[in-house]
């Protein structure tokens, strides 16, 4: 999985080194001030015990200043498919609610999932793959047919969520900026992320918190922003 992803930050102009973790991301220019650590995790249950070494392990390769305050690390979580939703949501929140070290961002998925995707994408990058293929109606309409499946479609709209840079042109509607810019402007108007990060978990872990019925893609994406509006009071 680590593999499948490299080419999303490749792509976006990331370089990229081995840490004793996984691998830590550092922009080719540093006006960037982004920094991402990439690991793969089975068992998450330790990784809060562990992110200061982990981080102590990136500090060593990466000494610029605006480094401590700008890393994000991508925690890659193989499940077996057949975790219920109350644990799985609670096992993310508590990881990425933590506020030291790192923003947090926890993207799971089952082997099934992750072999599909594979298949899918074959011999394109999977940035390329994304662009082309989050805003296809006939890709939705998949994923909406069978929602609750472990699905590459279900996955590929989770990468989408969890790597906030990505930048997915809606070609369906000319007047809609890009979810990139919309994850951007949700993200400055709150101190912390854990809305965007709950809504993720509700979208794809409980697919009932939403119905599907009559939506494309682009109206799914809106969705993503205007439903984690609700239940969380003003922004201001």
């Amino acid at each position: 999985m680590i593999n499948l992803l490299s080419s999303i930050f490749e792509q976006s102009e990331f370089e990229k080194h081995k840490t004793a973790s996984g691998y830590l991301y550092c922009p080719v220019n540093q006006k960037k001030e982004s920094y991402w650590l990439v690991i793969l995790s089975n068992n998450i249950d330790t990784f809060l015990e562990q992110q200061a070494e982990f981080f102590n392990d990136c500090s060593q390769i990466c000494t610029t200043p605006s480094f401590s305050k700008n890393l994000s690390t991508l925690i890659l979580w193989e499940t077996n498919g057949k975790i219920q939703y109350s644990e799985l949501k609670k096992n993310i929140m508590r990881i990425e609610e933590d506020p030291f070290h790192s923003k947090k961002h926890v993207l799971y998925y089952s082997e099934k999932e992750k072999n599909s995707l594979i298949e899918q994408v074959e011999h394109q990058s999977l940035d390329v793959f994304l662009k082309e293929k989050i805003s296809s109606t006939k890709v939705f309409q998949e994923y909406k047919n069978a929602p609750c499946e472990q699905t590459w479609q279900a996955l590929a709209y989770r990468i989408t969520i969890k790597i906030p840079f990505l930048t997915i042109s809606l070609k369906d509607n000319t007047n809609l900026i890009s979810l990139e810019n919309k994850r951007d402007e949700k993200l400055k108007r709150k101190r912390d992320e854990s809305s965007l990060r709950e809504l993720e978990s509700k979208l794809f872990g409980q697919q009932k918190m939403i119905e599907l019925n009559g939506v494309n893609p682009v109206e799914l994406l809106n969705k993503l922003i205007s439903i984690s509006e609700k239940g969380h009071g003003n922004d201001s």
